[in-house]
């Protein structure tokens, strides 16, 4: 059986394999009920149903997305994600960090 660090990791992999692909689908199923999104400066989406609705609203937009990985780590359920966000939306590209 799996700890919880060993599961969240797990979950976060799905997690961005399901991003790379944009595969909106699997990547609402991977968000726990009471989960929040907040791509910055965006607001914070709260719950699963938001959520889906936010990534409905940008999909779209989105033409290819990819992380570079530089930490990704569990504590029990929390995750901690340090990365670079390189993507096209709309035409244009960028590369954002996230923590």
């Amino acid at each position: 059986m799996m700890d919880r660090s060993a599961t969240s990791l797990s979950v976060a992999r799905a997690m961005i394999e399901a991003w790379r692909r944009l595969d909106w689908a699997r990547v609402v199923s991977t968000f726990s009920e009471d989960a929040v999104l907040q791509i910055v400066p965006l607001q914070p989406h709260a719950g699963r149903p938001a959520i889906k609705a936010h990534l409905d609203q940008i999909a779209s937009g989105i033409e290819r997305l990819d992380f570079t990985i530089k930490h990704l780590n569990a504590i029990g359920h929390t995750v901690y994600f340090e990365r670079s966000d390189d993507f096209v939306y709309q035409g244009r590209a960028a590369s954002v960090a996230v923590m």
